[in-house]
């Protein structure tokens, strides 16, 4: 049975963002399966599909992706699904844009390893202390309330490489070393594909091992190439309305959301990915009757208040979901927003659905 997000969600649960769905059902469609029965049975909410900002439960999606490989009899169906969203990663959401803001490789896996967790509890990746010269390991850890997950843990760790080639523009690099704490599947030839490297399975760790060379490697960095990625998280999320009046203040709504969390949700940052100046987009908003400081603010109250709804996050990754420099920060605009604190109005809309 689908759960019914206007409750309270449980508590410890671990969560991440909707937009981790993207693509799931265009391959399970490919394969001849129906994709919503599967996301029904796994007990996720269809709404996931078209709203990207929605959180959903973490260990669902984990059920989902072992259902599906069961169902499709594809042992490999997490890596069948990475390699089907690359190059766009779409379902990475911000985490993709990260690039254009580092200069090297390194920079860009630790700004991530920060993103990632205002964007799920449900996992994250440590930096190990170097013993070995010349490379480097990130552990991957899930969270301590959800069940570990076969073919979770190979999806996170395949788009993890994918990108990184994406991202340095080295596309035969590889790491040096995978390690699962899974039992090594039948047929390796997609890992191989994917990994290009030694892969260890029943491992004590889930880590992923880079040399310093491939850490140092310059980023694209470039902005100039930042617009046609934005233009196409824009147009995804058009084609998913069911109402689109192509004013420049929802195109901005639209937009926020795909960068918001990367540190850079400005005016002069959303202006160049939509291909206009500062003052073009300042005209074309005034002529509407707003400013890009209300459209910021109207966007980050509506995901603030659906967080606090739908979520156990904390308050500390709420604001710094919404790119807030700090707790109080937040704090402070919800204040002005709803008239009390984030937490108030948690245990008030909470309180108000169990007794409703």
């Amino acid at each position: 049975m689908t759960r019914n997000f206007k409750s309270a969600p449980p508590q410890n649960e671990a969560y991440l963002r909707a937009h981790s769905m993207i693509g799931f059902c265009d391959l399970v469609r490919e394969m001849g399966h129906d994709p919503i029965a599967m996301i029904e049975e796994a007990g996720l909410p269809v709404a996931a599909l078209t709203d990207h900002d929605l959180l959903i439960p973490y260990r669902r999606h984990a059920l989902l992706l072992e259902l599906a490989a069961r169902r499709l009899g594809r042992p490999a169906f997490a890596l069948e699904w990475a390699c089907a969203v690359a190059p766009q990663f779409h379902n990475l959401g911000p985490l993709t844009l990260l690039e254009y803001f580092t200069a090297t490789f390194r920079e860009w896996i630790d700004l991530g390893i920060r993103s990632i967790s205002y964007h799920t509890n449900g996992f994250n990746f440590r930096k190990i202390p170097q013993t070995t010269f010349g490379q480097t390991t990130y552990r991957y850890a899930a969270d301590s309330f959800v069940l570990s997950s076969r073919q979770q843990t190979e999806h996170i760790f395949a788009l993890t490489c994918m990108l990184a080639r994406r991202v340095t523009n080295l596309p035969e690099e590889n790491p040096l070393l995978v390690r699962f704490s899974h039992s090594a599947p039948t047929d390796l030839s997609l890992h191989q594909a994917i990994f290009g490297c030694k892969i260890e399975f029943d491992a004590s760790v889930d880590e992923l091992v880079f040399s310093d060379h491939l850490l140092d490697a310059r980023t694209n960095g470039n902005l100039s190439l930042l617009q046609p990625l934005i233009q196409r998280f824009i147009r995804y999320r058009i084609d998913h309305l069911p109402l689109y009046d192509q004013s420049a203040r929802m195109t901005v709504a639209l937009t926020i959301p795909s960068v918001v969390g990367t540190g850079n949700c400005n005016i002069e940052f959303i202006a160049e990915a939509l291909g206009l100046s500062v003052k073009q987009l300042q005209r074309q908003l005034a002529s509407e009757g707003t400013n890009f400081s209300e459209v910021l603010d109207e966007v980050r109250r509506n995901m603030a208040m659906r967080l606090l709804t739908e979520s156990h996050a904390s308050i500390e990754r709420i604001g710094g979901l919404l790119d807030y420099s700090s707790t109080p920060a937040f704090s402070l605009a919800f204040k002005r927003w709803a008239g009390v604190s984030p937490l108030q109005y948690r245990k008030q809309i909470w309180a108000a659905a169990l007794s409703s």
